[in-house]
C-alpha cells in the first residue's frame, strides 16, 4: 500500500487516478484478507499525505527589497470601538 501511496506522489499522475483510502482498504480486504477496519486505513493514508507536505514556505529578499504585512482588529477610537487596518 506505501508503494502505490508514494508512486501517487508522481507530478504525472492525474488526481483522479490517485488511490483513496476508501480503494485502499477495499483492497487491501479483497486480495490479502485484511480483517481491519476502514479506519485504521484512513488514518495510515491521511498521515502519509500530511508528512508529504511541506509546512513552510521559504522567504528571500535581495538588498533593497522589503516585506509588509498587513491586517485588522477592533480599537477603540474616540470612546467608540471601529474596526482599522495596520500595517507592519
Amino acid at each position: 500500500m506505501d508503494a502505490n501511496l508514494e508512486a501517487d506522489r508522481a507530478p504525472d499522475v492525474p488526481v483522479k487516478q490517485r488511490h483513496t483510502a476508501q480503494w485502499s482498504f477495499e483492497r487491501l480486504r479483497d486480495e490479502h484478507g485484511i480483517t481491519g477496519g476502514y479506519t485504521i486505513v484512513k488514518d495510515h493514508v491521511r498521515s502519509r499525505s500530511r508528512s508529504s507536505r511541506e509546512a513552510f514556505a521559504p522567504l528571500h529578499h535581495p538588498p533593497g527589497h522589503a516585506q509588509a504585512d498587513f491586517g485588522g482588529a477592533v480599537a477603540e477610537v474616540g470612546g467608540r470601538r471601529e474596526k482599522v487596518a495596520f500595517s507592519a
